[in-house]
């Protein structure tokens, strides 16, 4: 338990910033949302839209949106923040694995008695508290922007499903943070290592949002299982990538815990 805290307390002023830069954002984005609609400018933007090339469109995840109407609006930005979200939490779960070796702190913990199992699990424990605080950070900052700025025109439902997406992805970029925070032997690769494959993942999610003919795309990057504007037309997250995300973290996790509890970390 104590490591928990630890591991809470060092991790709070990263999280506070992510949270509050992420929320900060989706609640700011909201504040343009009456420009987007046309109610202070007269500018119809839908029109506007329609005049860029359909593979730009496209590769915005903008061609099917109304913006006119505050949640499809909301999808427009929503993407970015499962773009941030995702990033965070590669970097989350790797640092907070690998971060021991680097500040040579590893020895100081098995002086203590203590197991690697419960090394592992208080700092998993840790990153999934971070991850829900979030979550409800951002549910209640998106929820002020709807009320604030869009006359609370929303669907309370559809936006937690919206939100809880963005925290799923998130999961499933830690577990995989998580693993390679157990792979990685010099830690000061972890940040570039951990934007390379955030950033790549969303290049590919670029590719299948134009490339429609190829669908297997989409299951190779999560920034695609679930895109804004399926889950409100929908009114749900699309189950086999919800198992497919949920297999991810699971096989993750246990493929970093067998590296882990093997690994030679006083080296």
């Amino acid at each position: 338990m104590n490591l928990y805290l630890r591991e809470l307390n060092a991790g709070k002023k990263s999280m506070l910033i992510w949270t509050a830069c992420i929320a900060g954002m989706l609640f700011l984005s909201m504040a343009m949302f009456p420009s987007f609609s046309g109610g202070q400018t007269g500018l119809d933007v839908n029109a506007l839209m329609q005049q860029f090339p359909e593979d730009m469109l496209k590769a915005f995840n903008i061609q099917a949106l109304n913006f006119a109407d505050p949640m499809d609006y909301y999808t427009y930005v929503y993407q970015y923040a499962v773009l941030a979200a995702g990033i965070w939490g590669m970097l989350l779960g790797a640092s907070i694995l690998a971060k021991e070796e680097g500040e040579k702190t590893i020895e100081f913990l098995y002086a203590k008695p203590v197991t690697r199992g419960y090394i592992f699990g208080w700092k998993l424990g840790a990153v999934l508290t971070q991850v829900l605080v979030f979550y409800g950070v951002l549910l209640g900052g998106s929820m002020l922007g709807f009320a604030a700025f869009a006359e609370g025109r929303y669907d309370t439902g559809a936006l937690a499903l919206l939100c809880l997406a963005v925290v799923l992805v998130q999961t499933v970029f830690a577990s995989l943070g998580f693993l390679l925070g157990s792979l990685v032997v010099k830690t000061r690769k972890i940040l570039p290592l951990s934007l390379g494959v955030s950033l790549g993942l969303y290049m590919v999610s670029v590719i299948s949002s134009i490339k429609d003919d190829i669908e297997a795309l989409r299951y190779l990057t999560p920034f695609q299982y679930f895109p804004g504007i399926r889950v409100i037309r929908e009114g749900q997250l699309e189950w086999r990538y919800v198992i497919l995300s949920l297999g991810i973290i699971l096989v993750s996790l246990t493929a970093a815990w067998l590296v882990y509890r093997r690994k030679n970390i006083l080296t």
